[in-house]
């Protein structure tokens, strides 16, 4: 069944408040290190400079994000670079992102630190005796790490490439193939001919073998396609490696990834 542009503008209002009335921050002072899931994330295009994302939300609690305060903070470091993560001010799901220098096949650490002591001239206790007992709730959490995988080569589509129906192929190839590894795609609508702003899509390929067949009803929203509405395609391919999440978390992800893109063009042919 076909969605008329106003029960779509009221369905993405009714998604946007569902997901308004659900989100919900708390301090990080009031979390223990064992109840936070952590996702870590950091991609890159070149080998010399990547983007890192980082989101931390209470246990069973998806919608609960944790918001660093207290002089809590996150830190990623390689053997040359270290830079504190900063929060982004998004409206549903809060996160912490940075840029930093990376080299080939250097292990990325994220560090977790907590503060356990007031700063040391608020420290009311004398001097000879020991400093006041840590809270073991408020562990650090040092010892997250991932590497970034090796990059690849998009040998197909070339760019600007323009289909003309949904059930048009695109034939995604690469070089070289890496075991142990997984091919994701992210798409995005781009310079659209209609005053919708349409959804990203994310699909996972699975194992790299340096090829995948897709149509192009996949990498498109429904509305899109339906509504024989032109648009760009800006397609990413991302090469993914899981790397080691600290174990004082009670659990998250940690992802490496290189990413390469293409810009496509979907040109719908509407008969007359």
């Amino acid at each position: 069944m076909n969605m008329n542009r106003s029960t779509f503008h009221f369905s993405l209002i009714f998604l946007m408040t569902f997901l308004q009335a659900c989100t919900d921050t708390i301090p990080s002072a009031d979390v223990k290190t064992e109840s936070i899931v952590a996702d870590y994330r950091i991609e890159t295009f070149n080998h010399k400079t990547a983007h890192i994302d980082a989101q931390l939300h209470r246990e069973s609690h998806n919608y609960e994000f944790v918001i660093l305060e207290n002089h809590d903070r996150l830190i990623a470091k390689t053997e040359t670079s270290s830079i504190t993560l900063n929060l982004e001010d998004e409206s549903f799901q809060p996160k912490y992102n940075g840029e930093i220098e990376i080299k080939d096949s250097t292990p990325i650490t994220f560090s977790f630190y907590r503060n356990y002591y007031p700063d040391r001239e608020q420290r009311w206790y004398p001097s000879d005796l020991t400093a006041p007992k840590v809270d073991d709730t408020l562990i650090e959490a040092p010892y997250s790490w991932v590497e970034i995988p090796p990059a690849f080569q998009l040998l197909t589509p070339m760019e600007n490439t323009a289909y003309f129906h949904p059930n048009d192929m695109v034939m995604l190839t690469w070089d070289p193939i890496i075991d142990n590894t997984l091919m994701r795609i992210r798409t995005r609508p781009v310079n659209c001919e209609s005053d919708v702003i349409p959804a990203s899509i994310n699909l996972v390929i699975g194992d790299d073998t340096g090829s995948v067949n897709i149509t192009i009803s996949d990498l498109l929203d429904p509305y899109i396609t339906t509504n024989a509405i032109a648009c760009d395609i800006e397609l990413l391919l991302y090469r993914e490696q899981y790397g080691v999440l600290d174990e004082n978390f009670s659990g998250g992800s940690i992802i490496g990834a290189f990413a390469q893109r293409v810009r496509l063009h979907y040109l719908p042919l509407i008969n007359p």
